[in-house]
This record gives C-alpha cells, structure tokens and sequence, in this order.
C-alpha cells in the first residue's frame, strides 16, 4: 500500500474584502496559487452600547409575573407532570 501524507492546516486570519478580492491583513503560509476554503464571519456587530442597553432591559425584567397563579416554581410540575 501507499500512503501519502496531507499537510492539512486550520487557522484564522483577518482578511479585508476589497475590490472582489479577499486580502489578507497578516502573513499568510501557503503557496502561491493554493485554493483554500473559507468561512466568511462578518467582523461588524452589535456596538457595546446596544449590547449593554440589551443586557440592561433583561436585568430590570421581572423574575415573576403579577400574581397569575403561575410561577417560575411551577416549573416543574408544568414540565413534568406526576402521572
């Protein structure tokens, strides 16, 4: 039998997308010409302030409802009910 060996390498590297073309913004070890495959992750996101802004609506929601007769305690018996 023969084998052959496969150098098979997975990084991440910061690429601009610029006139059709990805460019690199770091050093990048591979041959000229070598196809590789990508997985495209958009670097733009929620700005901090609007995560934050978020995170402070969740914390100032109620941890109960009025009283409906329905509780986070219920959470069990809702779920799993004795049988």
């Amino acid at each position: 039998m023969i084998y052959s060996l496969v150098r098979i390498v997975s990084d991440t590297i910061t690429a601009k997308f610029e006139q059709g073309i990805f460019r690199p913004l770091e050093t990048v070890d591979l041959p000229e010409g070598e196809e590789v495959e990508m997985l495209l992750i958009p670097k733009k996101g929620p700005s901090i302030e609007t995560s934050l802004r978020a995170l402070d609506e969740l914390a100032r929601l109620p941890i109960e409802s009025e009283d409906d007769g329905f509780s986070g305690a219920d959470h069990d018996a809702v779920l799993y009910p004795k049988e």
